[in-house]
């Protein structure tokens, strides 16, 4: 077998769809929390998602409350919402290299879907779609899809998988090509299949890709390349431990990531 090494692209909606179709979506209450009172796009954004998503929206002004106070502020929240949209005080530069960010340790710990906002821009045209292809994918899919439906943005599924360690000896590690991926009998090759079809499905312009290297460093590159609006994933198993007990993928993004992030669970 030939080891197929640079990044692939597929795309997963055929041409010639009827681009008018629309996903059925039931209506959702979107809360939208004001951390710091310099984050003055927080509310435009906000409201424009939920008049994109037909949602309703409601704001809380949590200026000036400590830090402490915000999980179970948050977490109570849960019984009236069913999405938060989270503006936190921008941090330093050494804060986010040292993971003391309240406002995203807070988030982490709440089991709603929370998108953490930075630098949001509008309307959404990208949506980067990080999959893990371990079948924890779900809500994030769904997410991704409704924001696309709704704002009629393209979708990039960027399969941030390890590399497969093809046997050719105790030390060879080769990444395999997308194709080889989708088409092997594995649990990610067959989750990959069933995410790609959940797009098509509803009508989205879309494409998976696949890069070489670690996940977090996939993430970077994809980042630099494609430029989306939003980015969605779903929470590491383990956000909910404290942050200094393991170095996940979603912390390690949120350290560096200077845009919208949607965290699913």
């Amino acid at each position: 077998m030939t080891a197929l090494t640079s990044d692939y692209t597929r795309q997963v909606v055929p041409e010639g769809r009827n681009h008018g179709t629309a996903v059925s979506t039931p209506h959702t209450s979107l809360a939208c929390v004001q951390m710091s009172e310099t984050l003055v796009t927080l509310l435009p954004f906000a409201t424009y998602l939920a008049g994109s998503l037909g949602d309703t929206l409601t704001t809380y002004d949590w200026t000036g409350m400590a830090a402490a106070d915000w999980p179970q502020r948050l977490e109570a929240l849960t019984a009236k919402h069913e999405l938060l949209v989270l503006g936190e005080p921008e941090p330093s530069f050494l804060a986010r290299l040292l993971g003391r960010q309240p406002g995203c340790k807070a988030a982490l710990q709440v089991s709603l879907p929370t998108l953490i906002v930075r630098q949001p821009r509008w309307p959404l045209e990208r949506i980067l779609l990080v999959v893990r292809a371990d079948g924890r994918d779900g809500t994030a899919v769904s997410w991704a899809a409704r924001l696309a439906t709704a704002s009629h943005a393209a979708v990039t599924l960027l399969a941030a998988v390890p590399s497969l360690p093809l046997m050719y000896g105790p030390h060879h590690h080769i990444r395999a090509g997308l194709d080889v991926l989708l088409t092997a009998t594995t649990n990610a090759g067959g989750q990959l299949r069933t995410l790609a079809r959940h797009v098509a499905d509803c009508q989205i312009d879309g494409s998976l890709r696949l890069r070489r290297g670690e996940p977090a460093q996939q993430i970077r590159w994809e980042v630099a390349e494609s430029n989306p609006d939003l980015i969605v994933l779903v929470a590491d198993a383990c956000s909910r431990w404290p942050h200094w007990l393991l170095d996940d993928l979603t912390l390690s993004l949120l350290r560096w990531i200077d845009r919208p992030v949607l965290i699913t669970r």
